[in-house]
């Protein structure tokens, strides 16, 4: 995808999507510098580099769309040489919405399934696939792989070919929210310990041939379980955090960032070697000045992506100001515009006027989000208290809608700036 040089152009280029190889160099802007005291990057680096633990597992917490996929990008780029990396999200394989533990488990179990039958460096010993196999067609009695099994059996198939159709079909089962999604995990259940040894026997082979062949061991990193609901995000860190620590090799997760205003985090963080904060770009300080390094540094991530001639400088700021420094948020506004703009007769440069049509559209979605009388007091309180003392529910579900936004250096809370102008029109804070 090239840089957009008309107005049609910007409605691709600025599709919220995470960066990739392809178009990494062309679009990527460090914003590392302005996020926070300390290097996010650095920290995920030298934990992994430097932790005792050999089995690191991190947590990475951001707001959704502060672009933590694209920083995973750089950051899996800069460990290359040392480490072989899964990087998959979880959205993709099972359905989030009711996830539990037992998805993430076989999850992961399939992308290793899936690494292995691809890697030219590693072949796991026959006896440990063996358990495997045995362990799906002997331990687990379960109606799906009926007709896996037969199939499988009746083409020869044995091992790691038996294995990823038991891995393919499976993921299309716990994609989609069918009865057979929950036989599967009342039958995985009882048979987790056993099933998360065979996963470990197999991950210290294929990091002993890592480590052997090419100075290298297995990195995986599961994306998008910073947009679990509150009640799936306890489910998985609180209650059944022990199982995902119990996985013999070095992890990544992204992690629900209100989660770490809950009463529960302090033993989350307790058994997780490390949480990292990627927040928000800051365009306005504590006391509502405007931040013009964060401001600058938007400017360019934009003009990476598009001709300064598509849009108005004011315009521009106007849009990075009511964003609040969340990137999808500017992104959308600037999809909104050159839409807005086609649609003229003689359509030119995104205008002001096309920016606050676009900035009263985003403020109508958040409007949405407050659905409480208490999220609404709420959020005044933070308005003029941006350092919240409690904990509570309704700051954890401000914070998961973006409603509230986290911010580096002394670590505050903003409410989303088109919020704040719902509030004026309110007459509940002063204009």
């Amino acid at each position: 995808m090239k840089k957009a040089e008309r107005l049609e152009e910007m409605i691709s280029v600025f599709n919220s999507f995470p960066l990739n190889k392809e178009n990494f160099e062309d679009f990527y802007v460090d914003t590392s510098s302005i996020r926070s005291v300390i290097n996010a990057r650095s920290e995920i680096i030298n934990t992994l580099k430097y932790g005792i633990n050999p089995y690191t597992k991190i947590l990475l917490m951001g707001h959704k769309g502060s672009g933590k996929s694209t920083e995973m990008v750089k950051i899996s780029e800069e460990l290359k040489d040392q480490y072989e990396i899964i990087n998959f999200s979880i959205a993709q394989e099972v359905e989030l919405i009711g996830i539990q533990y037992i998805d993430v488990i076989f999850a992961v179990m399939s992308q290793i399934i899936e690494y292995l039958s691809t890697s030219q460096a590693v072949k796991v010993k026959p006896e440990i696939l063996d358990k495997m196999t045995r362990y799906w067609k002997n331990e687990i009695s379960i109606e799906f792989t009926k007709n896996e099994l037969a199939e499988a059996e009746a083409g020869g198939e044995a091992g790691l070919g038996f294995l990823k159709k038991i891995s393919v079909y499976g993921k299309g089962i716990f994609k989609t929210g069918t009865e057979t999604k929950k036989t599967i995990r009342k039958s995985i259940e009882p048979k987790i310990s056993y099933l998360i040894s065979l996963m470990n026997e197999t991950l210290e082979d294929m990091n002993d041939q890592l480590k052997e062949k090419q100075q290298k061991e297995l990195l995986i990193v599961v994306e998008d379980l910073d947009k679990l609901d509150i009640a799936d995000a306890r489910h998985l860190f609180v209650e059944h955090r022990k199982t995902l620590l119990a996985l013999h090799l070095k992890m990544i997760f992204s992690f629900p960032i209100y989660m770490a205003y809950t009463a529960e985090f302090g033993m989350i963080n307790d058994d997780f070697d490390k949480d990292v904060l990627y927040s928000m770009i800051k365009v306005n300080n504590s006391d509502r000045s405007e931040n013009e390094e964060g401001i600058a540094v938007l400017k360019e991530i934009v003009y990476k992506r598009m001709k300064e001639k598509l849009v108005a400088e004011d315009a521009l700021k106007y849009m990075i100001l009511k964003s609040g420094g969340a990137i999808r948020d500017l992104f959308s506004m600037l999809t909104n515009c050159a839409i807005l703009e086609l649609s003229k007769t003689e359509p030119q440069q995104i205008s002001m006027e096309d920016a606050t049509v676009a900035a009263m559209r985003l403020k109508s979605t958040y409007e949405r989000f407050i659905t409480s009388p208490e999220q609404f007091e709420r959020l005044i309180e933070i308005y003029n208290d941006p350092h919240p003392e409690n904990t509570d529910e309704v700051l954890s579900e401000l914070l998961k809608t973006l409603a509230v936004i986290e911010y580096n250096g002394e670590r505050w809370c903003g409410v989303h700036p088109v919020l704040v102008d719902f509030l004026r029109e309110k007459g509940r804070i002063n204009a």
